[in-house]
């Protein structure tokens, strides 16, 4: 017991002081920033913002990823993986069933809120069935064993779920019971 108490706390403070280190890092980022300022050195001082920013971004994104369940319903979730790119924030991983039916989940977002609109632009297009989940609109695909659902966030990111062995009924329940409301405020 006392082993195991021990190695929570261990975990607990190297946890704490990996984020401590983050906020660390980007606040000095920030006063070497304003020293910039002050030298009439803007340039540099941009370029010095613009990591701060991306650490800031990279660490949301984290933050985003902790909101993926370990278990939706039978499912069991397998590595979060986290990118951004070009202004596109995606944070995405795949949960398997026993008998081996996946569903990959992704949050995708950015470019000024476009991606934010995939489901509306699925439906536009012809492509899906309407559905509403979750007090949020979305889509519902299925072309031969694929089947993909769409919900679009209130914090303008697009949530997707899509699996090559489950079909609409079972993409909806994973839905109904994946944590979206926690998701969409978790900002990511």
């Amino acid at each position: 017991m006392k082993r195991l108490l021990l190695l929570s706390t261990v975990f607990l403070l190297v946890a704490m002081s990996a984020t401590h280190a983050i906020a660390n890092e980007t606040t000095n980022l920030l006063r070497e920033a304003i020293e910039l300022i002050e030298k009439n050195e803007y340039r540099e001082a941009r370029e010095v913002i613009a990591i701060a920013l991306d650490q800031v971004d990279h660490h949301l994104l984290d933050a985003g990823a902790e909101v993926f369940p370990v278990t939706v319903g039978v499912f069991t979730r397998g590595d979060v993986s986290t990118q951004k790119s070009m202004g596109i924030d995606l944070t995405e991983c795949t949960y398997t069933d026993a008998d081996g039916n996946t569903i990959r989940v992704q949050v995708m977002g950015g470019g000024g809120g476009v991606l934010g609109n995939i489901s509306s632009l699925t439906a536009s297009f012809g492509g899906g069935r309407k559905v509403r989940l979750h007090g949020r609109n979305g889509t519902v695909m299925e072309e031969g064993k694929k089947t993909t659902l769409t919900l679009q966030l209130k914090n303008e990111k697009s949530l997707i779920m899509e699996s090559d062995g489950v079909d609409r009924e079972g993409i909806m329940g994973f839905g109904e019971k994946f944590p979206v409301v926690e998701l969409d405020e978790s900002g990511s």
